[in-house]
This record gives C-alpha cells, sequence and structure tokens, in this order.
C-alpha cells in the first residue's frame, strides 16, 4: 500500500490539527497549573492519579478528539485571519495590511486568468465568474484525479500550512491572556516575561512558517495543474 494516498483522508487531520492541538492543549495546561500538575492532569484526568479509575484508551481518546476540536475552531479563525481586509479610510498598519492582502490576491486572479485559457481546461462558468478560492478547489480537484500522488503531497503541504495557522492563532491567544493564570501569577513577574517572550516567538515563527508554506502550496498546485492539463502526468 503507498501510504502517501493515505494523507488527504487520514494524515491531513493528524497534521494539521491533532498535533496542533495537542500541543495548545498541553502547554495551556503547563502555564495554568505548572509542569507537573499540568502533565499529570492531561495524562490521567484526576488531581490524584492512584485513585482514578477512568481507561487509558478513553483518555488517549478524548484527549484526541479534545485536540481535533479545539485545533477546528482555531483553524476557522486562522483562515479568516490571513484574508483580513481592512478599509481604505484606515491608516498605518491596518493600511499596510489591507495593500499587501490586495496585492496578493490581485496576482492570484493574474495567474489563474493566464491559467484558464484555450490550452487548459476551463471550469464551469460558476467557477470561472466566481472568486477565486472555487477555481483554485477546481485546480486541486483536477490534479488529484489526474495526478494522485501530487495531490497528496500538496495536501500535505495545506495540512502543515494549517498547523502553523492554529498555533500561531493559538499561542498568541496565550500571549494575552497569559498572566491570568495562577501558576503564572504565583510565579511572579520574571517567569511570566520569559513566558511572554517564548510563547511571542513561537507565534513569530509559526505566522513565518504558515505564510511561506502558503506560498509553497500555492505554486505547487498552479505548477501541477498546469503539467496535469498539459498531459504532464504521473508514471
Amino acid at each position: 500500500m503507498d501510504i502517501s494516498t493515505l494523507i488527504p483522508q487520514l494524515f491531513y487531520d493528524v497534521i494539521g490539527r491533532i498535533i496542533p492541538g495537542a500541543t495548545l492543549l498541553a502547554t495551556t495546561l503547563i502555564l495554568f497549573e505548572g509542569p507537573s500538575k499540568g502533565l499529570r492532569h492531561l495524562a490521567t484526568w484526576s488531581n490524584n492519579p492512584s485513585e482514578t479509575n477512568i481507561p487509558t484508551v478513553l483518555i488517549v481518546m478524548g484527549n484526541l478528539l479534545a485536540s481535533h476540536i479545539l485545533a477546528s475552531l482555531l483553524g476557522g479563525l486562522w483562515f479568516r485571519a490571513y484574508r483580513i481586509r481592512c478599509h481604505r479610510e484606515l491608516r498605518g498598519f491596518a493600511k499596510y495590511i489591507n495593500g499587501w492582502g490586495k496585492r496578493g490576491e490581485d496576482r492570484m486572479k493574474e495567474r489563474l486568468n493566464n491559467a484558464f485559457n484555450e490550452e487548459y481546461p476551463e471550469p464551469s462558468d460558476k467557477c470561472k465568474n466566481d472568486s477565486s478560492t472555487d477555481r483554485i478547489a477546481y485546480m486541486y480537484d483536477y490534479v488529484l484525479l489526474n495526478c494522485p500522488k501530487a495531490g497528496a503531497r500538496i495536501a500535505k503541504l495545506r495540512a502543515e500550512q494549517h498547523m502553523s495557522g492554529v498555533l500561531m492563532i493559538g499561542f498568541f491567544a496565550l500571549v494575552l491572556f497569559c498572566w491570568f493564570f495562577p501558576y503564572i501569577q504565583q510565579s511572579g513577574l520574571m517567569y511570566w516575561i520569559v513566558a511572554e517572550l517564548l510563547l511571542s516567538s513561537a507565534v513569530i515563527s509559526a505566522g513565518a512558517l504558515a505564510w511561506h508554506l502558503e506560498k509553497r502550496c500555492g505554486a505547487a498546485l498552479f505548477n501541477l495543474w498546469l503539467l496535469a492539463s498539459s498531459g504532464i502526468g504521473e508514471k
């Protein structure tokens, strides 16, 4: 069995949801209760592990489910965050974000218009005249049907982008609310400063990775679309 073909069905959830969700759950518990107590709660769902009767399988499945739900919800925020559009009358950073997003959208529309010409298969009229999101979905479905292994690699890149985006949103929330956690307040100002620096670094790193993977995934999809629609496929 070629394991790469399982990526769109299974590994997207593992890479894009379970891993970042579990990371954020563990980080939150450590900041809220401290390393030893927080990890004990995560592993046993109890303050006193010697008295708990909860089956290990149930604990593991519950943690996986919680991780998946958390990452799915934060993923919705991430999808909106990197497509943010500000009003033209805003100034400063908001104006810069608006211009950056508009330039990226214009470049994508130009590449899509160049792709859908007489040499390559046209999407339906609805996709052709609708947003670039529908047209990108059409391109991905075409690549997946004609080059499933290449489509699986794109799905893996998209899962990694989703993972880094979820981590960015989650760590950013922890930066904002870290001081209100009991363990942080008890540990003092210096511990809070160190935690904030580490979390802020994680936000920046995750955001940079998400942006890089967004460009890499878009370029890979566009190139594979042109190759597949030109008759160049997998051997």
